[in-house]
Order: C-alpha cells, then structure tokens, then sequence
C-alpha cells in the first residue's frame, strides 16, 4: 500500500526565495505567475504538508483568496490517491503569502483571476507530485537518515543558520518536521529523475552553428546577399543581429544536438540538407528571421554538461505527461 506523503512543489519553491530571492521578478500582472510548464519543471523540488495542519493564518495586508468556489474535503484523486483539501489549501495560503511579500497584490477584482490561476496551478502540481510519489513507491526507492541529515545541515547553511531559517519557517507557517518530510521527498524524487537520465544519451549527432538574427525578411534578404558576396559573418553580426546572447561570439553557437527541442523546428528542417560551411536562410520562425551557418557536424560528440542536463529535464517533462496520460485523474473542483 503506497504511503501518501502530502506533498507538493510549494516549500522547497519558498526556501529558494528563502536563500535566493527567487520570485524578487514578481509583478503585477498574470504573466508574472508561475505558468504550468514552470510548474512542472519545479515540482521535482518537492513538499511535504502534514493533512493535519491548519493553514497559516492571516494579517490584515495579507488577505486570504477569495476564490468563491465551494471545496470538497476531496479535491482531486489520482490513481486512486486523494489530495485533500486542507493540504491543499494550506499550499495555496504559503504560495499566496510568499508572492505579497515581494509585492503581488490579490485585492480586489484584478486580484480575482490570478488567485484562481494560483489554485489551478497548485493543484496540477500536487497531481504531479501524487504521480511521482506512486512511482517511487513502485521503484522501492529509499534514502537513509544520514543523507536527509546532510542536505539539511547543507540547506541551513545556505540560509544563513538556524536561527535565521527557523523565523523563515514560522513567517510561513511550516514546521521543521514538515520540511524534514519535503526535503526527504526532494531526495527521492531526484533519484527517481536520475534514473530517468539514464535514457540520455552521452553523445549525439550535433551542429556547430552561427546565426544571425533579424526583424525583418527584407534585411534577412539584403544581409544574405552580402554573405554570398564574401562578408564576414561576425561583422554582420555583431553589427545586425538581435540576438544578444550570442552578438558579442559573432553568432557563434557552439555545437548543439540534433533531434532535440534545443534547435528550432524551423532551423532543425533546414539543417538536415546542410553541409558543412553551408548558409542557408532566410528562415522564418516565430522569434524573426535567422540566417545560419554551419561550421562543423560531429556525428557522435559528447554532450557538454549543461546541454544534458537540460535533455535530462525534457525526458523527465515528458515522463511527467506519459504518467499523467496512464493515470485516472479524478479534479472535483474547477478554477475558472
């Protein structure tokens, strides 16, 4: 029988603000919420939420959201496994209260749509977690006491002490053994997301490109005719280019695996015809119009560090989605 840990990405989100300011970019608007594929991303930083706390109460500059929408004691069932609604509640109340205190305002009727955008959001995370939950159940996947005890020392460090994390806790409404039980949860769940990368190749067919970037088809087109005449492709952009992560390399990419979501669609068509020293374009695509260079194809080179540990991210977003597709996934409320 799978034990049900009340889990969800809340916490461990709130302690990264804790240690590191990370929701100092909140503002005002929908767009500064958290969007659902955030969501996911975050939710292996996992929480525990014991179903016997009480929510955090609440000042008067903190109001509670008022969503209007009735709640079951059974919000949702996943495989079977019930999320209920004071866990629930109780993550909706610590993420609420983290974001006014960078400044997010839920008063009044523009404070409406954003609060239920909260709601829905933590309820998806909490159906993730309750998927990832199940599979380490599956997998027998454990950690000893003395790995917990080190992240923790290692985690209280980073906050500035015991003190210190202690009146971050009680800002929040949380208790120590409630973290102990995220931070134990955060453990298992990378090792689960570890054994997923095991799926990630360690080298692939990769491009070593350059591009250039413009608004226009127009530019794309007078900046093309000047490459066939013999400019120099880092003159060009370094004077044109609107991409600014790369203007200062002139262009240069690096190498960059093939078969993946890190090129392009667009840019990914073009290169499977392209040879080496090859510049093709103008290729239209969402963000404007590239002009691209090969500089060099490896067939199987190593993937650099960062680059995997994205791949690594992306099989665990779609091992997310592949569970969520299997799974009875039973919401009793709605949020709209």
């Amino acid at each position: 029988m799978i034990r049900c840990h009340r889990v969800s990405f809340i916490v461990i989100g709130l302690f990264c603000l804790f240690i590191g300011g990370a929701l100092s970019a909140c503002g005002q608007s929908d767009a500064a919420l958290p969007t659902a594929p955030e969501v996911s991303e975050a939710v292996h930083s996992s929480v525990a939420s014991s179903a016997s706390s009480e929510p955090a109460s609440r000042s008067a500059s903190n109001p509670s959201i008022q969503t209007e929408v009735p709640m079951p004691e059974v919000v949702a069932r996943v495989n079977g496994q019930p999320i209920e609604r004071r866990p629930f509640e109780l993550q909706v109340v610590q993420f609420e209260a983290a974001m006014i205190s960078q400044g997010f305002s839920f008063s009044g009727e523009e404070g409406k749509q954003p609060a239920l955008q909260v709601r829905k959001q933590v309820l998806e995370a909490m159906i993730d977690q309750a998927l990832i939950e199940q599979a380490i159940a599956e997998q027998g996947i454990t950690i000893s006491e003395d790995v917990l005890r080190i992240r923790i020392e290692q985690d209280l460090e980073m906050g500035g002490g015991k003190e210190k994390f202690e009146q971050w806790l009680a800002k929040n409404g949380l208790t120590m053994e409630q973290y102990e039980e995220a931070i134990r949860m955060t453990i298992l769940t990378e090792e689960l997301i570890r054994r997923l990368a095991l799926d990630v190749p360690q080298t692939m067919k990769q491009v070593h490109l350059r591009q250039i970037l413009v608004e226009s088809e127009a530019q794309a087109q007078e900046l093309r005719q000047q490459l066939d005449a013999g400019a120099d492709f880092a003159e060009l952009v370094q004077k044109y280019s609107r991409d600014e992560s790369t203007r200062a390399e002139g262009g240069d990419r690096g190498f960059l695996p093939v078969g993946t979501s890190v090129l392009l669609p667009e840019i990914e068509t073009v290169l499977g015809s392209m040879s080496t020293g090859q510049i093709a374009g103008p290729i239209a695509t969402g963000h404007g119009y590239y002009l691209v260079q090969v500089v060099e194809i490896d067939e199987s080179r190593p993937l650099a560090p960062e680059v995997r540990q994205g791949l690594t991210q992306e099989t665990f977003l779609k091992w997310i989605e592949t569970q969520r597709d299997r799974a009875t996934i039973e919401r009793y409320v709605t949020f709209e």
